[in-house]
């Protein structure tokens, strides 16, 4: 699966930034997946490093399960 992750640096205008991380991209099987996630590190970065990591990070398990959903993957049994 691809993710895209882009963390925005300085004070520029990132609205357009933002809407693209709005965007559901279709692939070239045409169906639909939320692949990209935008942070502007300004907004987080004084709230410290674990915040700001959270924030970068926090659509990737989703992503990840939209993925496995689209391919008919199934996780393997937890053993233990």
């Amino acid at each position: 699966p691809l993710s895209v992750i882009i963390v925005g640096v300085g004070s520029a205008d990132f609205s357009n930034m933002k809407l693209l991380d709005r965007l559901v991209v279709h692939l070239a099987d045409r169906t639909p997946r939320d692949i990209v996630q935008f942070v502007a590190f300004n907004e987080y970065a004084s709230k410290g490093p674990n915040i700001l990591g959270a924030k970068v990070l926090a659509q990737i398990p989703e992503q990840i399960l939209q993925y496995m959903a689209m391919k008919h993957i199934k996780p393997n049994a937890r053993k233990g």
